[in-house]
């Protein structure tokens, strides 16, 4: 009875969000038109076509996002709900209800402040909407069409996007200046802000908890606090890493950094995800996954590099790993020695399946975790030399492909608390060709496990919306 009062009260919450949202929306548009100082992409085409066609403004856009509507239906109709719906007619009967405003000779500062009032209202109202998760609008949804069909991230998707919005725009007559760059730029940090604030409101229920948030006690080693990071996360071992993974995101801000520890949380299709360094080996990993889980995380993609131990795989492969030999310490101390440490075969199998989509030479293979760099490149200057020998040896005759230092404590960890967890690698080396020298590191594969992760964690936060995930 309490689940069926909770979803009910959660539909009627992004019911209003959506509503609410398209009418501040509107309005930010219709102020847009007002300022004259020029309008975000989207809005210049409408003001082109309104006069172009000699049609008003709402109209206009009605048009506009019912023909993308029906081009959307026939490309992939699956992205169509009731909120692509709501939002190609009320926005344009909202639009031409705030089109009446008239300002009488306004001076260049009011029509500054306008400008202003135009922007924050245009993103916080499509933050609204896009939260209600009700349907994606026309326009995004053929812009997450561009970023499945030609494999480019979102961002570079919205970019061609509002290029293509901007240049019909111009043809047609639209208002365009120095409004429509400050636009297009603010609208990505304040819609950020938002959403944030909102997904704060919608976990507490409380408005008042946002305001607690700040002051609540963050974890003490990731030195993040609740409401600060998403249930999907992903996991680099280097802090420097984490921006490159961030600007993957829709929007993002850094939230945290201490220790080794640098965590951006930001959003994919409109879910809050967030990216926290684990630093390098077993024991920070597992400390990082833990304060993460206290916060709420559930599923974690570990982003990182590998050294080649089979002739399978080359420098610049993708590694997905199916198992890893527990060469390390910190997965004692939470199983017995005899328990494998594997990835979850939910996220496995999409993390294996965007490698494909992206056309990326990649190996399914078992990693070993080391707990010590230089005793798998020089182990014969170490005390236990034959022992090491002997068992790297070992472990690359029984068929291991690659090596890291943290997927073991990781898979066995997310096991015992009841998450799930995965990784994807890149190579940074060929067989048996070891260095110390960062000259030799390639940086220019780093992008290719961002971009395999990323697109895998779409897919599953997609399958945990409709219920598929596992």
């Amino acid at each position: 009875m309490k689940t069926s009062l909770s979803k009910t009260r959660q539909t009627i919450t992004n019911v209003l969000l959506l509503l609410l949202g398209l009418l501040i929306m509107s309005f930010g548009i219709a102020m847009y038109l007002k300022a004259g100082l020029g309008a975000n992409p989207l809005t210049t085409l409408t003001d082109g076509f309104s006069k172009t066609f000699s049609l008003s403004v709402g109209r206009a856009s009605q048009v506009i996002m019912l023909g993308l509507i029906i081009v959307v239906f026939f490309i992939d109709r699956k992205r169509i709900g009731i909120g692509t719906i709501a939002n190609a007619f009320l926005t344009g009967l909202f639009i031409n209800l705030f089109m009446g405003i008239n300002f009488h000779q306004p001076t260049m500062l009011f029509e500054a402040m306008i400008f202003t009032v135009a922007v924050l209202a245009f993103a916080v109202g499509l933050a609204m909407y896009v939260s209600a998760g009700l349907g994606e609008g026309a326009v995004d949804a053929f812009m997450i069409i561009i970023r499945d069909r030609y494999n480019v991230n979102l961002k570079n998707a919205r970019i061609v996007l509002d290029i293509i919005l901007v240049v019909f725009g111009i043809i047609l007559g639209g208002s365009v200046g120095i409004g429509t760059i400050i636009g297009t730029l603010m609208t990505g940090v304040i819609m950020s802000r938002t959403l944030h604030f909102i997904s704060v409101y919608k976990k507490s229920g409380k408005v008042e908890e946002w305001k607690m948030v700040e002051t609540k006690k963050k974890m003490l080693h990731i030195a993040c606090g609740e409401g600060e990071v998403g249930e999907y996360v992903f996991l680099p071992g280097s802090p420097e890493r984490t921006i490159k993974i961030a600007k993957y995101f829709d929007s993002y801000e850094k939230v945290a950094q201490h220790r080794e520890h640098t965590t951006y949380t930001g959003y994919l299709d409109g879910v809050k995800v967030s990216v926290t360094s684990t630093g390098m080996g077993g024991p920070s990993t597992a400390i990082c996954m833990e304060e993460l889980i206290k916060l709420g995380a559930h599923t974690f993609i570990r982003v990182g590099t590998c050294a080649s131990t089979s002739v399978k795989v080359k420098k610049g492969d993708v590694v997905i790993p199916n198992g890893a030999v527990k060469m390390e310490g910190t997965s004692n101390h939470y199983v017995p020695v005899e328990y494998p440490a594997v990835p979850d075969f939910f996220l496995l199998k999409e993390l294996e399946k965007a490698a494909v989509k992206l056309k990326y030479d990649y190996n399914v293979g078992v990693s070993i975790t080391k707990d010590s760099f230089y005793t798998q490149i020089e182990p014969e200057t170490k005390p236990v030399a034959y022992e090491l020998i002997n068992k790297w040896d070992a472990y690359e005759k029984s068929g291991a492909t690659n090596t890291c230092m943290e997927c073991a404590p990781m898979f066995v960890l997310a096991s015992t608390l009841n998450c799930r967890a995965a990784a994807v690698l890149v190579s940074a080396t060929d067989y048996k060709i070891y260095s110390s020298d960062a000259k030799t590191y390639p940086a220019d594969f780093e992008s290719r496990p961002i971009e395999v992760a990323i697109e895998a964690m779409r897919q599953v936060i997609k399958a945990d919306q409709s219920g598929r995930g596992e």
